[in-house]
């Protein structure tokens, strides 16, 4: 048996974010179809963005990536919609786990420094 697109096997980051979220990604659905496996990972990478776990070791660039990602979750819209609705994931739940938390920036900034200059 393999683990899904989000399974603990692929993401050890789960341990550090909200229950909530864990929650909702330890709950999902078992893939019906690549298509929404992709999806599903797709959600992972941008909680994982979010989070700070973008694989970098460039401050800067990873502020970035955070930023872009946290943005995503705030204002993502319609195509955040469809996405969570085709990974057949809880959208509002994760959305308001990953808004919650506010990691700092390699700088020491938190979120609402970035949103006020």
């Amino acid at each position: 048996m393999t683990t899904g697109p989000m399974g603990a096997s692929r993401v050890p980051f789960l341990d550090d974010v909200p229950k909530t979220v864990r929650e909702a990604f330890r709950k999902r659905q078992t893939p019906r179809s690549p298509e929404q496996a992709l999806y599903q990972d797709i959600v992972a990478r941008a909680v994982m963005d979010a989070c700070g776990y973008t694989g970098l070791n460039i401050p800067k660039r990873q502020d970035e990536i955070m930023r872009e990602a946290r943005l995503w979750f705030k204002f993502g819209g319609e195509d955040r919609s469809m996405i969570f609705e085709l990974a057949g994931l809880e959208e509002e739940r994760i959305r308001q786990a990953i808004i919650a938390i506010a990691p700092k920036y390699s700088d020491g900034r938190t979120e609402d420094a970035y949103d006020n200059g």
